[in-house]
C-alpha cells in the first residue's frame, strides 16, 4: 500500500510538470476583492505581452460578471505601464472549467468590457447561478481552497488530483501543496501583486474621471457644464471628413474656404459620429492641394490632442480662453473646500488641428491663507496630483498652479486672481522602465500670497510718498498763490499810485495854470455829444444804437421819482443812483438813444445813466463857475467827484512802503 502511494505522487507530480510544460498558462493579476483570477494561456512571464491579448477570467467563488466589469478597465491602466503596445484583448470567462462568457475590450473605449452578442444568453446563465444558490461536489470542495491559492501550474495540478484514486488523495495533498507554495513564489507576477494591492485598498487608488456636478462657486465662478457654449467661446468650428465623422477645428486666422475644402482622417474610430481614438488627419483642397499635411493624432470628442495624451479623451470641457488658444477639462470639485481641479490645454501652432497639449494642472480654489505654509502646499499638490490616473503615471513635467479668482488669475494674468504655482519635475526610471512617484518633500514655486504683501507694501509707500508729494505740491501753490496775489496787490497798488501821481501832476498844473491866468480850463475838461448834419458825428452813432462816454454841465429843470430832466446844454434825461435836484450839475455817464421816449419834436430822447455819485457834482454858481479852481478841475480830469490831495498821497505812500517790503 506504501508503494502504491509513492507511486501516484510521482505520477501526479509527473502529470503537473508535464501539463506545465505542454500548456503552460500565466497568471496575470489576482484579484481578492472580486476573487477572480486573470489567465494568459499558452505564456509565460516572459513571453506573455502582446498588442493582441487572449485573457480568460477564472471565477474564484461564485460567478461575479459585475466584478469582471469593475476589474477589467483596472486591468486596462496597468497595461498601460507593463504592455504599452497592448490596445486591445479578447476574455473568456470559467467557472470550475466550464466557460461562462466571453468578449473584448481596447484601449479605445477605456477598456470598458462588452460581451459577446452570442454569449448574452449564457451570460444571463451566469447571472442566474450567481443569484441562486448552489450545492458544491465533494470534489469541488477539495479545489477551492487548493484553486484559490495556486496559479499557473495549479489549474493543471487541481485536473490531476480529480482523476486520481480516493484512497491516494489525501496522501498528495501535502505534497502538491508544497509544489503550488514554491511555484507562488517563484512565479508570481508583479503585476498581479499591483493588481491584488489596489483590489484590497480602492481609497489610494487615483480618482477617476466624474461628471461634473458644479453646484457652486468660487469668487462667482464655476465651471461651463454647456459644452457647446464652451466651444463657441473657444472659437472651435465642427466639421465633417470623408466618412462624416464630426472633428473640431480652430478656423480663426486661416483663409481656408469650407466649401472647396476637404478634412481627411485615417485609421480613427467614429463613435457616435464623433472622432475617436488615435489616427491621422489632413485638409486638402478640392483641386487636390494639400493645405496641411496627415499628422497623428489622438482624438478626444473630436479635438486632436497630442499622441501621447490617450487617457484623457473621457474627460469634459469646462472652460475656455476668448482668444481661443486655452481649454480646460473638468478633473474634479471638493465642494467642502470649494474647489475645482482642471486640466488646462494650449493649442499647437501651424495647423486647424493644434494639437493640443497639457498646459499646466490649474485649481480654482476659496483655500487661500493656506498657501503661506508648506505643509498645507504639500497636501494640495498631492491632493491636486490624484484627481486622475495620467497626473500620477505619464507626466513628466507638470505646471501646478492655484487661482482664487479664475477670470482674474488665469485669463487676464493678474496679481490679484492667483495664489500659488510651482513646476514638477521627474525623469523617466530606464532601469525600472517606469517614471518615479513624484518627490513632493520639498517643493519650490511663486507663492503670490507673499507677492501680494510686498506689493501692498509697495502701493502702501507708493501712496505715502504720493501724499507727502501732494502736501509738498499743495504748499508749493500755496506759496505761489500767496505771491501771485501779492504781485497781483502790488500791481494793482502800482496803477492806483501811478494815477493818483499824474492826478497830483494835474492838480498843480491846473493850480500854475489859474495862476497864469488860463482860461477855459473847465471847457478844456467837457465832452459833450458832437452833432453835424453830414459825416458820421456822436449823434450819427447814437442813432444807430451806439453809446458815448460824456462830462457835461446840465442844468436840471425837471425832477421825476426816477428820473431828471435837463434842458442845458440840450435836452436830456438823467438816471442817478441819488436823487437829483433842480440846479445846476457836473456829470459823467453813457449816453445813449431812448427811441421809445420823443420830445416835442418827435426826436429820440438822449439819456445819459450815471453809475456813481462820485461821477457828479452839485454847482453853486450858474454854468458851474464855482469849479474852476484846480482841486474841482482835478476832479473833472480824474472824473472822480471824491478826488482829494491827501488820499492821493495816502496811496503814493502805501505802493512805496509795499515796494521796499517786496525786497
Amino acid at each position: 500500500m506504501k508503494i502504491n502511494k509513492i507511486g501516484l505522487a510521482l505520477s501526479c507530480a509527473f502529470m503537473m510538470a508535464g501539463g506545465s510544460a505542454h500548456a503552460e498558462e500565466y497568471r496575470l493579476a489576482f484579484s481578492k476583492g472580486e476573487q477572480i483570477e486573470i489567465i494568459i494561456n499558452n505564456a509565460n512571464q516572459d513571453s506573455w505581452c502582446s498588442a493582441k491579448l487572449k485573457l480568460e477570467a477564472r471565477y474564484q467563488a461564485t460567478p461575479n460578471p459585475e466584478g469582471l466589469a469593475r476589474l477589467m478597465p483596472k486591468i486596462g491602466q496597468l497595461m498601460k505601464t507593463q504592455c504599452p503596445q497592448a490596445t486591445q484583448l479578447s476574455w473568456i470567462s470559467t467557472s470550475h472549467g466550464k466557460q461562462l462568457a466571453s468578449g473584448n475590450s481596447s484601449a479605445a473605449t477605456g477598456w470598458v468590457l462588452n460581451i459577446d452578442p452570442e454569449a448574452a444568453e449564457e451570460q444571463q446563465k451566469t447571472n442566474d447561478i450567481a443569484a441562486a444558490p448552489a450545492s458544491e461536489t465533494p470534489l469541488a470542495s477539495a479545489e477551492k481552497p487548493t484553486e484559490a491559492e495556486s496559479n499557473q501550474a495549479g489549474s493543471k495540478v487541481a485536473s490531476a488530483e480529480a482523476t486520481a484514486e480516493k484512497p491516494a488523495q489525501n496522501t498528495t495533498t501535502s505534497f502538491l501543496a508544497q509544489i503550488r507554495k514554491t511555484e507562488e513564489k517563484t512565479t508570481e507576477s508583479p503585476i498581479a501583486n499591483v493588481t491584488a494591492a489596489q483590489t484590497e485598498a480602492p481609497a489610494n487608488e487615483p480618482r477617476l474621471p466624474v461628471t461634473p456636478k458644479l453646484a457652486f462657486e468660487v469668487n462667482g465662478w464655476k465651471p461651463n457644464a454647456n459644452t457647446q457654449e464652451v466651444l463657441k467661446t473657444a472659437k472651435l468650428t465642427e466639421v465633417i471628413d470623408q466618412n462624416g465623422c464630426k472633428l473640431l477645428v480652430s478656423l480663426e486666422n486661416t483663409s481656408l474656404n469650407l466649401e472647396y475644402t476637404q478634412f481627411k482622417t485615417e485609421g480613427l474610430d467614429c463613435q457616435n459620429n464623433i472622432a475617436q481614438g488615435p489616427g491621422k488627419a489632413s485638409i486638402v483642397r478640392s483641386d487636390g492641394n494639400i493645405l496641411n499635411r496627415a499628422s497623428d493624432y489622438y482624438f478626444s470628442k473630436g479635438l486632436a490632442l497630442n499622441t501621447e495624451l490617450t487617457d484623457l479623451d473621457s474627460l469634459h470641457i469646462v472652460a475656455a480662453n476668448e482668444n481661443g488658444h486655452q481649454l480646460w477639462l473638468y478633473l474634479g470639485e471638493d465642494p467642502d473646500e470649494k474647489t475645482y481641479y482642471l486640466l488646462g490645454l494650449k493649442k499647437g501652432w501651424g495647423s486647424p488641428f493644434g494639437p493640443w497639449s497639457i498646459s499646466g494642472l490649474d485649481i480654482i480654489t476659496e483655500q487661500n491663507d493656506i498657501f503661506r505654509k508648506q505643509n498645507h502646499i504639500l497636501e494640495q499638490v498631492n491632493k491636486a496630483l490624484k484627481q486622475h490616473p495620467w497626473l500620477q503615471e505619464k507626466a513628466n513635467n507638470l505646471k501646478v498652479s492655484f487661482f482664487s479668482d479664475f477670470k482674474r488669475g488665469l485669463l487676464e494674468n493678474q496679481l490679484q486672481g492667483k495664489l500659488y504655482s510651482t513646476n514638477l519635475y521627474r525623469n523617466y526610471d530606464w532601469r525600472k522602465k517606469q517614471l518615479p512617484p513624484w518627490n513632493l518633500t520639498a517643493l519650490q514655486g511663486n507663492n503670490y500670497l507673499f507677492q501680494k504683501d510686498e506689493e501692498a507694501k509697495r502701493e502702501e509707500a507708493r501712496l505715502a510718498q504720493e501724499a507727502m508729494w501732494k502736501k509738498q505740491q499743495e504748499e508749493r501753490q500755496r506759496i505761489y498763490e500767496q505771491q501771485r496775489l501779492a504781485r497781483q496787490k502790488q500791481q494793482a497798488l502800482y496803477a492806483i499810485a501811478s494815477q493818483e501821481e499824474r492826478n497830483l501832476q494835474q492838480f498843480n498844473g491846473f493850480e500854475k495854470a489859474l495862476q497864469n491866468g488860463d482860461k477855459n480850463l473847465l471847457a478844456q475838461n467837457l465832452s459833450g455829444i458832437e452833432f453835424t448834419p453830414f459825416g458820421r458825428s456822436d449823434y450819427y452813432r447814437l442813432m444807430h444804437g451806439r453809446s458815448k462816454e460824456v462830462s457835461l454841465l446840465v442844468r436840471i429843470n425837471k425832477v421825476d421819482n426816477d428820473a431828471a430832466q435837463a434842458n442845458w446844454p440840450y435836452p436830456l434825461k438823467l438816471s442817478s443812483p441819488v436823487q437829483l435836484e433842480k440846479g445846476w450839475y457836473w456829470v459823467n455817464g453813457k449816453a445813449s438813444l431812448d427811441k421809445n421816449q420823443t420830445e416835442t419834436d418827435k426826436l429820440p430822447v438822449i439819456q445819459v445813466v450815471i453809475d456813481s455819485p462820485s461821477h457828479l457834482l452839485k454847482c453853486e454858481q450858474a454854468l458851474c463857475k464855482d469849479l474852476e479852481n484846480p482841486l474841482a478841475l482835478t476832479r473833472l480830469a480824474s472824473k472822480n467827484a471824491s478826488w482829494d490831495i491827501a488820499h492821493a498821497q495816502s496811496v503814493i505812500k502805501e505802493y512805496e512802503e509795499a515796494k521796499k517790503a517786496s525786497y
